[in-house]
């Protein structure tokens, strides 16, 4: 089984506040323990980050 775990590169969608979510440059550490948990189980888990991928 094959599946990609995706941290979306989010927005600010409160009107009138400083969009901080461009600053969040560490790594998704969640996703990543999620996949390193599923690997050993025969889960092939790759992680997407789009914030680095150019999505905006």
């Amino acid at each position: 089984m094959r599946i990609v775990l995706v941290h979306p590169a989010g927005s600010n969608w409160v009107p009138g506040k400083k969009d901080i979510t461009t600053a969040n440059r560490m790594a998704p550490l969640g996703i990543l323990s999620i996949a390193s948990y599923l690997n050993p189980a025969s889960i092939f888990a790759s992680a997407v980050n789009l914030i680095f991928a150019g999505f905006r």
